[in-house]
């Protein structure tokens, strides 16, 4: 991967504030994915979770996860841009990232008052960018 290309697939992470985050469900092993919101805090992804959510309850058990991240357009979606980081999952303390989660999702702030909601940050071990067909690679954790 070049320059170039880490460069846009940080922004293509950074410009979004919804993805497909995959864990490892509890029950089987098997993956599950869902949509979140999320905000880049310091180049690492941070979730505000509801720990009745099925993908919290897997985070308990399991810590890895992964984020997918896509770009829009139109056409083949194939043909456009995607990053996936993959790492493992941590709570971490509400006034960590809260003022910075809020301004990418305001409207999130009635699930700060609910006591079943905190936030998660994926720490990212490695990173899969496909700039669209035939331009693809790893990036990793630290070159992220």
């Amino acid at each position: 991967m070049t320059d170039a290309d880490r460069e846009a697939a940080r922004a293509l992470a950074k410009s979004k504030t919804f993805g497909a985050l995959a864990t490892i469900a509890r029950d089987g092993g098997h993956p599950f994915a869902t949509l979140v919101g999320f905000a880049l805090v310091d180049a690492a992804p941070v979730f505000l979770l509801s720990t009745l959510a099925e993908h919290t309850q897997n985070l308990l058990v399991d810590p890895r996860a992964s984020l997918l991240v896509t770009e829009d357009g139109d056409g083949d979606p194939l043909a456009r841009g995607r990053v996936t980081l993959v790492g493992r999952c941590a709570e971490i303390a509400r006034e960590e990232v809260a003022a910075e989660y809020l301004l990418r999702h305001p409207r999130a702030a009635q699930y700060l008052t609910m006591k079943d909601f905190g936030f998660w940050r994926l720490t990212v071990e490695n990173v899969r960018y496909v700039g669209g067909f035939g331009k693809m690679g790893w990036i990793d954790g630290a070159g992220w």
